[in-house]
């Protein structure tokens, strides 16, 4: 059995988010690899790279949906991938489906530290609301969610 057949077929979305991300093959930049968050350290952080970050969200999100909803409805991947708050995440999530190029996220991610890294009103509550909304703004305000999830649900060119 294949660990994505544990998601069901209500769950094909999901599915085909995972798929996508498991047959990218970009190579994570070292600035954004690691990161929860752009401004302050978590060192804590237990994946190696984004995209074992991405698939694992995905794929935990998706089961516990399958474990706590009955019925045949699988997750809402926009309405997931709208809930991250990782900063970094998103970032990687826009660089693999090509909404944003890395030259463009790099730039983006100096102006975040420019702006927020010596701000006395960022703190580990709230450096992630403060990043992500500096990202959204970049990507696509009111869309970002859909023209990322639009192109994890599209075949791999």
């Amino acid at each position: 059995m294949k660990l994505l057949d544990l998601l069901g077929t209500e769950n094909s979305d999901a599915k085909k988010a995972i798929q996508y991300l498991l047959d990218s093959h970009i190579e994570e930049a070292e600035w954004y690899q690691k990161k929860q968050s752009f401004t302050l350290d978590h060192s804590k952080t237990g994946y190696r790279t984004q995209q074992e970050h991405a698939i694992d969200w995905l794929f935990s999100k998706a089961l516990w949906n399958k474990s706590k909803v009955k019925g045949d409805t699988g997750i809402n991947v926009k309405t997931l991938v709208r809930n991250i708050q990782c900063a970094p995440l998103i970032v990687y999530l826009a660089i693999a489906t090509n909404v944003l190029t890395e030259e463009e996220a790099r730039e983006l991610e100096e102006t975040i530290i420019r702006k927020l890294k010596n701000s006395k009103e960022i703190n580990a509550k709230n450096v992630r609301f403060a990043e992500k909304k500096m990202v959204t703004n970049k990507i696509g305000n009111t869309d970002w969610a859909e023209r990322i999830v639009k192109s994890l649900l599209s075949p791999r060119k």
